[in-house]
């Protein structure tokens, strides 16, 4: 068990009903998400600068398992993020995103971690596949594969 708050992961054995947490150290990220929120704002565009805040924190996303070279694989992220105003609308856009990848192996320890530059925006479906990271990517609408080979 994991969440994109925090860099660690719960491990479950069921064997002996017993749950471990392992906790991991990033160079290359923060650790968490700022736990430091206030509880009350004065305005809507206080409100606006803490969600971009939180938008551009670090994001954990999920384990996927290899299989073929038995190791896990997450992604995880910093987005910058600005306001935009259209109109009557608000929102808020990415203008970049850093995709760092981390490689664990398959009893969930650390080996590396790496600044992926090929990917510029935040995957969103994926799989591995023959030992390979292969990602859904809109080619023209079309249905195409980025596929990220790993070599450590």
């Amino acid at each position: 068990m994991s969440n994109n708050v925090f860099n660690e992961i719960y491990v479950i054995n069921p064997d002996d009903d017993s749950l471990v947490l392992k906790s991991f150290e990033s160079k290359l990220t923060p650790n968490q998400k700022s736990p430091y929120y206030p509880k009350q704002v004065e305005n809507e565009e206080a409100i606006d600068r803490i969600y971009a805040k939180g938008l551009q924190e670090v994001e954990f996303e999920r384990l996927i398992w290899d299989k073929w070279n038995d190791r896990y694989y997450r992604f995880s992220y910093q987005a910058e993020i600005e306001r935009v105003v259209d109109g009557r609308w608000t929102y808020m856009s990415t203008i970049s995103c850093t995709i760092y990848l981390t490689v664990f192996d398959k009893n969930l320890e650390m080996i590396t971690e790496s600044i992926v530059p090929q990917l510029t925006a935040i995957p969103q479906t994926y799989f591995v596949k023959d030992g390979a990271i292969w990602i859904f990517e809109n080619m023209e609408d079309e249905m195409g594969f980025l596929r990220l080979s790993i070599d450590l």
